[in-house]
């Protein structure tokens, strides 16, 4: 059972282009991305940066750290147990978990794809005892900070 890091990303931009990418973060109910879930996901890293199918070959902690979701995503877990609130601003509020670490490699992928959106994830993930922040614009980490947790 992977340690699970808690983000909490903040998409702000156009309303129109708000309401575009989150028709496309949602996952697809028919065959979808993800296992059926009850209450069903809102957010899926792959509707948004698509992950080509991995070749099956034995699972090693080398393996386990270079497969392409990890590569593309920055973790090795889609996002799990989303969801999704509107923020004062007129944002969009996305909460979900990971496996051990947040999603940087798709912020920054996601960014370039969006270019009119601003993208800022918190996370947290007390097993590890690490906390961040990171901001990204049109394909570029304009801020990054992450510290460790304090006993």
């Amino acid at each position: 059972m992977p340690n699970w890091c808690k983000n909490f990303l903040h998409v702000s931009g156009p309303k129109r282009t708000l309401a575009r990418f989150q028709t496309q973060a949602t996952p697809a109910m028919t065959g979808g991305d993800l296992p059926a879930t009850d209450p069903p996901e809102v957010f899926s890293f792959h509707r948004l940066v698509p992950v080509p199918p991995a070749p099956l070959k034995p699972i090693t902690k080398a393996a386990d750290l270079n497969t392409p979701r990890k590569r593309r995503w920055g973790c090795r877990s889609e996002a799990w147990n989303s969801t999704c609130e509107p923020t004062p601003d007129g944002g969009l509020l996305y909460l979900f978990v990971t496996a051990r670490t947040p999603p940087l490699a798709f912020l920054r992928e996601v960014s370039r794809r969006w270019p009119a959106l601003v993208f800022t994830l918190d996370y947290d993930e007390p097993m590890l005892a690490i906390t961040g922040h990171a901001r990204a614009v049109n394909g570029r980490l304009q801020s990054f900070t992450e510290c460790p947790i304090e006993p």
